[in-house]
């Protein structure tokens, strides 16, 4: 199916819905729905035809921690339009085709709770989501290389907002594991412009979302040779796709799960991708991060 497209265009940091759960898709608006189908649906109507699904411990409880693993299990229940299966009967990616000859690749992907000195750091890998949470940074970093997976310095400069959420890595541990970094994460949720950051008693917390934070970034990436790499961090379904990169499809091997991490890697690492940078309109932000804050606070995930 690789081949009905000359280019590749890429999100590779999409959540899909803010979590997996019956409470989620309600107060989201997907109750009743499958969300392999919802996926793919949202990622052709964007043009995106290859997707990281990026699982986090810390904005889901078991069962629903795995979201790749139910999308694999929503294989089956595609309607007749769709074919559905997974790379070689892996685990790690499906693929997904409509009969009118779209087609979407969705990769395994995980946002990893680092802990150093009592903090909660973020560090995301492309390839698998069982990378085990709570590792330090140098043991994340560790598992994460001997097993082939994707690096990227997820947010870098992001700052909690309070002593449970989880923070972008800085630049001093960058530094130190340089070179275990296959890229710098550009995301497009950091959709507060920098002239509202300046209004009195919200802007210091505004600030915390916002456009400036992707700018420290893109220099952070660019003095350490580092490509910087768009994603949407979506958390809607609408969300997919903000940010993207396109490269061309002969770039990407597809004989094996292995091969097309490999591959993406390549991509990646040698900056052989075209950047499209986008934010998420501030009203559509505004949404589903007030969902997510109120949603905190649930005692019940139906």
């Amino acid at each position: 199916m690789i081949s009905m497209a000359r280019t590749i265009r890429a999100d590779l940091s999409a959540h899909g819905p803010i979590g997996f759960q019956p409470y989620w898709l309600r107060k989201q608006g997907y109750e009743g729905d499958k969300i392999l189908e919802l996926m793919t649906d949202a990622c052709i109507k964007r043009g995106i035809n290859l997707c990281a699904v990026v699982s986090q411990a810390d904005d889901m409880n078991a069962p629903y921690q795995d979201r790749f693993k139910i999308l694999r299990e929503q294989i089956n229940d595609l309607p007749p339009y769709y074919n559905g299966d997974t790379l070689g009967g892996n685990n790690n990616v499906i693929v997904v085709s409509q009969r009118n000859g779209n087609f979407i690749y969705f990769v395994n992907a995980q946002s990893v709770v680092v802990m150093e000195n009592g903090r909660k750091l973020s560090h995301t890998v492309i390839g698998t989501n069982q990378v085990p949470n709570h590792l330090t940074l140098e043991e994340t970093i560790k598992y994460s290389l001997d097993n082939g997976l994707i690096n990227i310095a997820e947010h870098p400069f992001v700052v909690s907002s309070s002593g449970q959420g989880v923070n972008g890595i800085g630049i001093v541990r960058f530094t130190e594991h340089i070179h275990a970094y296959d890229a710098v994460d550009f995301d497009a949720q950091l959709a507060i412009p920098d002239l509202l950051t300046h209004i009195p008693k919200i802007g210091p917390q505004l600030a915390r979302y916002s456009h400036d934070l992707n700018e420290r970034a893109r220099g952070l990436a660019h003095r350490s040779g580092k490509p910087f790499l768009p994603g949407s961090n979506a958390h809607t379904l609408d969300s997919i796709g903000r940010a993207r990169i396109v490269f061309d499809a002969n770039l990407l091997r597809m004989s094996s799960e292995e091969d097309m991490t490999e591959s993406l890697r390549d991509v990646i690492r040698k900056n052989r991708f075209t950047p499209q940078e986008g934010y998420e309109p501030l009203v559509s932000w505004y949404r589903w991060t007030s969902t997510f804050k109120k949603g905190l606070s649930r005692t019940s995930d139906e």
